[in-house]
């Protein structure tokens, strides 16, 4: 993992001209990582006395009584133009959605068909109630061009035969029909009639404009176009972002769609049907995927659980460890070169960053570890200046307490340890939005959301969705189990060697600190905004803005609760200091 490609997440501002664009993102153009980062490194550790707790790390987790949906109250629902699709507040008792559209990049909507076109979510207990597609060995392919989708064309910012749209008014039936012909989906006979377009929530995409985009086609004949297919997900990059951003969270999503066939990248995932780029001089470049539709349809449900609600169902948990098995023995020990050249290293960092030294690579991560323990006690500190104020992350209070002074001297070899090798390619971004679950795929799952795509070790994948994706207690249940299967499939039916199993348990329970890492970069920003009372620290809390704090509580609850069932403070204890005291914080 690049200790720059941060795992963005929304904050909840205002966008351009004062319009509520519900919770907003954190920027991570270089230029305000480094603003924030040089404001924390000059502010002051807030003192223990201040520490606001939440809730205990330690407490039992237990799931919410199921919500009676006739008795919704109307604000939860969200019209979107005329497609009749509504916000889904489904039974977090086992917290999963069936059918409908959910969710298809960073965004934390989760939205489902009307009852009109899709099944009702229904509760299902741990069982699967389907029998999963095989999953199979992927070997590694000869050439690079064997690895490559059909019709591949390079993603080099070129003006190309189909002009690449700006957004949706450029997703017109003729253009529909002009690109899906050169894509070779559509005979020189048949016509793209129709393209109907459904927003995927109003601005709450996190860093993207999608749209449902439906297809009808004809040439006069029956069965038009087989290999077309007519439900699709179109995903825009905004307008206002800098370069090396866009690089970052476009442009690494779309050489993955783009670069590698499905097959050959070994993790199942929505076909793209288009991935366009256009390099600009004057004017911004921009981004254009568009690609199959990860949910179901009413013949075919999919199932995808809400972070909010996290997943209890060690069956779906099983397909997604050995999904995460076979795409990281795919890429298992491979060089940053050919096909998977555009992704940031560890080492290097490189891909849509620039290449720097190790030493250069680890010591940023260093600064932002030091700057994060420092500011994410700011977001949740109870002193007065602060009264009124909603706070933020407590429920990592009583872990920090314990473990600022046990890695003040040993923040180098911490980081170390975080990007040990062996490394392999990895997701980033494993958590339960992301995966869908259903019989039409291989392996019984499919992923979606490439931005955060990298080489790291392969255990923050899985270490990410079992203690970020489980509650408390079905993760102490299941995590053993699970750990074991993901072993297994690794090692045993997709072929990597030389890796134990009492290796693969001592990295799991270190890269539990991965999410929690993550959120530490973030801290400097979301600090500042408590000192500004703005966005998640604005009173009152916009709805968006108190959903997303939910889901943060329940998130940042089990992963305390993992770090501290772990003993991660022990782990950093043994290790050997690496720096001179430093100053006690006042």
């Amino acid at each position: 993992m690049s200790a720059l490609n941060i795992f963005a997440q929304p904050v909840g501002e205002r966008g351009s001209g004062g319009k509520d664009r519900g919770p907003s993102i954190v920027r991570i153009d270089p230029a305000f990582v480094v603003k924030d980062q040089v404001g924390a490194f000059f502010q002051r550790e807030v003192s223990d006395k201040y520490f606001q707790p939440g809730q205990s790390a330690t407490a039992t987790v237990s799931a919410t009584a199921p919500i009676n949906e006739e008795e919704e109250d109307d604000d939860d629902v969200i019209e979107v133009a005329a497609a009749q699709v509504s916000l889904s507040q489904v039974k977090p008792k086992v917290g999963l959605q069936r059918g409908g559209i959910q969710n298809e990049s960073h965004s934390v909507l989760r939205l489902q068909r009307s009852s009109m076109d899709a099944p009702q979510p229904t509760l299902i207990d741990g069982t699967l109630d389907y029998e999963p597609l095989p999953l199979v060995k992927c070997e590694p392919r000869a050439t690079i061009d064997a690895m490559r989708p059909r019709k591949f064309e390079a993603l080099d910012g070129k003006k190309t035969p189909v002009p690449v749209p700006h957004g949706t008014s450029d997703l017109t039936k003729e253009w529909c029909t002009l690109v899906f012909r050169h894509k070779g989906l559509l005979g020189e006979t048949e016509t793209v009639t129709k393209a109907a377009l459904k927003p995927l929530g109003d601005g709450e995409g996190e860093f993207s404009e999608l749209v449902l985009l439906t297809l009808e086609v004809d040439d006069g004949k029956a069965g038009a176009a087989p290999k077309l297919n007519r439900h699709l997900v179109a995903k825009f990059s905004p307008p206002d972002m800098s370069a090396i951003e866009l690089a970052q969270v476009f442009g690494t999503e779309a050489h993955f769609y783009n670069d590698t066939s499905v097959e050959a990248g070994a993790l199942t995932r929505p076909e793209a049907l288009y991935v366009g780029y256009l390099k600009q001089r004057c004017g911004p470049s921009y981004y254009c995927i568009i690609m199959e539709s990860a949910a179901g349809t009413k013949e075919q449900p999919t199932v995808c659980f809400k972070r909010v609600d996290g997943c209890s169902s060690a069956g779906h948990m099983r397909l997604a460890m050995r999904s995460l098995a076979r795409f990281h023995a795919r890429w298992w020990q491979a060089k940053q070169e050919g096909v998977i050249k555009p992704y940031a290293h560890p080492d290097n960092a490189g891909g849509p960053l620039p290449k720097l030294p190790q030493c250069i690579v680890h010591t940023v991560a260093v600064f932002m570890f030091k700057n994060g323990i420092k500011a994410l006690p700011r977001c949740f500190s109870s002193h007065p200046k602060y009264d009124g104020v909603p706070h933020f992350a407590s429920e990592y209070a009583q872990f920090i307490k314990e473990i600022r002074p046990v890695i003040r001297r040993r923040r180098h070899a911490v980081v170390r340890e975080l990007f040990k090798k062996p490394f392999t390619l990895v997701h980033g971004d494993a958590h339960t939005e992301n995966i869908f679950f259903g019989p039409q795929y291989e392996g019984g799952c499919t992923w979606i959301d490439f931005g955060l795509l990298m080489f790291g070790p392969a255990l923050g994948d899985v270490a990410t969705i079992i203690a970020g994706g489980m509650p408390v207690e079905a993760r102490r249940q299941y995590e053993e189990m699970l750990l074991k299967e993901y072993h297994q499939a690794l090692t045993g039916e997709f072929g990597v060697e030389g890796y134990s199993y009492e290796q693969c348990l001592k990295d799991y329970k270190f890269q539990v600190i991965k999410p929690f890492f993550q959120l530490l970069i973030m801290a400097p920003a979301l600090a500042k905004q408590r000192d500004r009372r703005v966005g998640m620290f604005a009173t009152p809390l916009s709805k968006g803005s108190q959903k997303l704090t939910d889901m943060y509580v329940q998130l940042s609850t089990r992963i305390s609760t993992a770090l501290i069932d772990h003993k991660w403070k022990d782990q950093v204890a043994a290790m050997k200091t690496t720096a001179g005291p430093l100053r006690p914080c006042a």
